[in-house]
């Protein structure tokens, strides 16, 4: 009888236990809303903030191999540090008693540079590049709620 356990086999096995790609292993959020006391008449004022954390992650697993003796591996940027983004919003609901909502936010508020991807191309030309995430946003959203 052959043998059922073939090399394929044998190498997904143990490709199973490698890390996945663009997952990472941890990734959480903590918010809170904070509703200000307001007289109906003024509309209702809340402040919202969130914390969100992302973990570090591999964007080729195949590529993670060290050189002997080193902590170098075959790509550079294949592995994403962690970083965490801060975001708030100030919301105003029918303001002054009329159908309009107002709302001031943003997003990363620490400005963190953080990098969301790699190029993946350098054992193919030798050169690297990633990709950053958003930096910091601020805005102002409007919206008139018609009829009731």
């Amino acid at each position: 009888m052959p043998n059922v356990l073939t090399t394929d086999t044998q190498e997904l096995g143990a490709a199973l236990g490698r890390p996945r790609q663009y997952l990472s292993p941890n990734i959480f959020s903590v918010y809170g809303r904070l509703s200000v006391p307001t007289a109906d008449s003024f509309g209702k004022v809340s402040l919202f903030v969130s914390y969100a954390w992302t973990d570090k992650q591999e964007t080729a697993p195949g590529s993670l191999q060290e050189f002997k003796g080193t902590s170098n591996v075959w790509e550079p940027g294949v592995r994403l540090p962690s970083y965490g983004l801060i975001s708030a919003s100030l919301d105003w609901k029918n303001v002054l008693g009329t159908s309009l909502d107002a709302s001031v936010f943003g997003t990363n508020l620490t400005n963190k540079q953080y990098v969301i991807s790699n190029s993946g191309v350098f054992n193919s030309v030798g050169a690297q590049g990633n990709i950053f995430g958003e930096p910091r946003m601020y805005g102002l959203r409007l919206k008139y709620n018609f009829g009731n």
